[in-house]
């Protein structure tokens, strides 16, 4: 799921599009990441839910 395109190494060196999928799926790693840090920031800028809920209840 990560990276289908190195399943067959002959095909993606032969690709002429290799640089360009290897070059959207580095884009799309950083995403993925940037959107993971914003959902944590999020997280820890709401106000106290996670760690103090439990107690709460």
């Amino acid at each position: 799921m990560e990276r289908p395109v190195m399943l067959i190494p002959e095909r993606a060196i032969a690709d002429p599009d290799a640089n360009r999928i290897r070059a959207m799926q580095e884009r799309i790693r950083r995403a993925t990441k940037r959107r993971a840090q914003e959902t944590q920031e999020r997280a820890m800028a709401a106000p106290d839910y996670h760690w103090s809920a439990s107690r709460r209840r």
